[in-house]
């Protein structure tokens, strides 16, 4: 067959040849074109190319070819832009014709594609194509490079099929087997050796190995794989996680505003025109700091620090910006119009802030608003997925500012890197999942029963499988059980910020002094492993009473503790059930430093009520032994 250059050519196993040109002379009048022959040469069919054919990637017994193509396409100027697909073509009973691309999954120019086992084309990077439907099946992470390009060279697709199980090449030196169903790996074999090429032989593997300038094979049986079992992921293990009741509450209680009704603003401002920002006190923004920190602790993270001034200001005009813009529309947008009275520096600057923050509108100011405010954000009630949560418990998050007006509300998280960070990539914050509620002890104030529950992972130890994951949730008291399979049930998946799912949660009225056991199913480790997460939530009121530093202390939703003094009698300090002078005798005792009285014994020898147990407590107590005195 004349022709001036012969870009590729192919057989099936029926014996027929095809052979791809560039320039053919002959019968066609055509810059490509697609010959097929018999084994004598004599021409079959034909049909003509808009694109030349690269390679030909695999034939299958229905008839049905793929070929990697070129395409090229004039966008003017005597410039073409390339890009190469898969396509599919049909050849039978003399009939020749090209079909449709394949889709889903890609072709790289001088990266091979082939058949396996005559059920699914794959492609280099190992993703299949089920050619029976017609639409891309699953992915494996598999490779046919090493260090050099050896076998880039000179190999196809470093993959087979073996039933229900397919063996990649994931590494130079990593062989790994999936279940051909759901990619979960189940076995792997590790060489000495840079693997370049590995074929099915059998039973057997064989693993075409270089190293320097020898080459040698193994055999590998397959029994003799490193099998792998499903591993489970207990988060309460984790040490940020294990944490006690009075941690959790001495931290909040530390972090929290001390003085609610410490000034909120050094400067009002106004939402009307003419426009202005209301400015925070620097105590008042040390305070949201604090505060938005103690919540990335509760959820096992680093801590922000405070964001730059420019960003605080955007954000003061971002809540001014916020509250009229609610006010004009009746609702809450991150990209609201510019009002007709509102300048063009304060709206640029307002939109700054809306366009990339969490917003609110109705919390009003105070230092009572710092904690509402976070937790109004995190408790996202009414979202199927909780956005505001999600970016503020985003692992990359590292400073952080808001702005507060009457009723309009901004907090700006800003991050380093992507902001849908997954992978250990972040120094500190790179636990194989966070959760929230968190695992072990929880405050139920922090979270109300029409919240979705969340959890973050690590994709580099614990990642999505190709199986649909499940989530049921246990009540440890009663037994029963919730389970979230699917979004019908409850269950969805979110890349952004990171790898949450959020899932409904227990039905309940309260969580009060519930205990729910969480498992995840149908995970996979960082190497594709079956992987199964669980973890406890044990749920506590911030009022429940606390030992801290050997007191017991009652907290409120705010941070403040409030001491429980333990019962005791005015003036039974020697605590034998009466009051005399064996009592006066002790407090004499106590001041002269010949015994040390203990906290209850402080209490009933403080009969003066300043604080203090001294000689003043003592003659009191005799004036009313001796009745004196009425009462002490």
């Amino acid at each position: 067959m004349p022709c001036e250059s012969l870009s590729s050519v192919g057989a099936d196993d029926s014996g027929n040849i095809f052979l791809a040109v560039r320039q053919q002379f002959s019968d066609i009048q055509s810059s490509t074109a697609l010959f097929v022959l018999d084994i004598n040469g004599n021409k079959l069919a034909q049909t003509p190319l808009e694109n030349p054919i690269d390679t030909f990637c695999g034939f299958a017994d229905s008839g049905k070819f793929y070929f990697a193509q070129t395409e090229y396409t004039d966008i003017g100027g005597g410039t073409f832009s390339v890009s190469r697909k898969l396509n599919s073509g049909m050849y039978g009973d003399g009939a020749l014709s090209l079909g449709s691309s394949v889709s889903g999954i890609n072709y790289f120019y001088n990266q091979p594609a082939k058949i396996l086992d005559g059920r699914y084309l794959a492609n280099y990077t190992v993703r299949l194509y089920d050619m029976n439907t017609d639409s891309a099946a699953y992915y494996f992470p598999g490779t046919a490079s090493t260090e050099n390009n050896y076998n880039l060279n000179h190999n196809s697709v470093n993959a087979f099929l073996d039933g229900d199980l397919i063996y990649v090449l994931s590494s130079s030196r990593l062989v790994s087997c999936f279940g051909l169903s759901d990619s979960m790996l189940v076995a792997s074999y590790v060489s000495d050796a840079d693997i370049f090429s590995i074929i099915k032989c059998g039973d057997k593997l064989l693993a075409l190995t270089k190293n320097g300038g020898s080459y040698s094979y193994t055999a590998v049986p397959f029994a003799d794989f490193d099998r792998l079992e499903e591993t489970t992921l207990d988060l309460n293990e984790l040490p940020v996680y294990q944490r006690s009741q009075a941690e959790i509450v001495s931290r909040f209680s530390q972090s929290a505003p001390a003085d609610l009704n410490e000034t909120f603003y050094s400067e009002t401002g106004s939402a009307s025109a003419p426009y202005k920002e209301f400015t925070l006190t620097e105590g008042t923004r040390e305070n949201i700091v604090r505060a938005a920190n103690y919540y990335r602790w509760l959820e096992g993270l680093t801590g922000f620090e405070s964001a730059d001034d420019s960003v605080w200001d955007d954000a003061a005009k971002g809540a001014v910006l916020t509250e009229k813009n609610v006010r004009l529309t009746g609702s809450l947008s991150h990209y609201p119009a510019q009002p007709e009275d509102m300048d063009d520096d304060f709206y640029a600057a307002g939109y700054r802030a809306t366009s990339k923050s969490n917003i609110a509108y109705g919390f009003g100011s105070g230092q009572r608003a710092v904690i509402d405010l976070l937790r109004g954000f995190l408790n996202d009630e009414g979202y199927t997925v909780p956005g505001h949560r999600d970016t503020f418990f985003t692992r990359n998050g590292d400073r952080f500012a808001a702005g507060y007006c009457n009723y309009g509300a901004v907090n700006t998280i800003k991050y380093t890197g992507s902001p849908n960070v997954q992978g250990a990539s972040e120094v500190g914050n790179n636990q194989p999942a966070y959760a929230w509620p968190t695992p072990g002890l929880f405050p139920e104030e922090e979270i109300s029963v029409e919240s979705v529950w969340t959890i973050n992972l690590n994709t580099d130890y614990a990642q999505l499988s190709t199986k649909e994951c499940a989530v049921t949730i246990t009540d440890m008291q009663t037994g029963e059980e919730f389970v979230r399979d699917s979004t019908e049930t409850g269950l969805y998946t979110s890349a952004s910020w990171g790898r949450f799912l959020s899932f409904s949660p227990p039905e309940a009225e309260c969580y009060t002094g519930k205990i729910y056991k969480v498992e995840v199913t149908n995970l996979a480790d960082g190497q594709g492993a079956p992987l199964k997460l669980e973890y406890t939530v044990s749920f506590f009121s911030y009022s429940d009473p606390v030992t801290i530093d050997g007191a017991e202390y009652t907290c409120d939703s705010y941070g403040k503790l409030t001491r429980i003094l333990p019962a005791y009698v005015l003036g039974d300090v020697n605590s034998d059930g009466m009051v005399n002078v064996k009592d006066v005798t002790e407090i004499q005792r106590a001041v002269s430093e010949y015994t040390v009285l203990n906290e209850v014994q402080r209490l009933a020898a403080d009969v003066n009520h300043d604080g203090v147990v001294t000689i003043e407590d003592a003659t009191k107590l005799q004036r009313y032994l001796a009745e004196f005195i009425s009462e002490l």
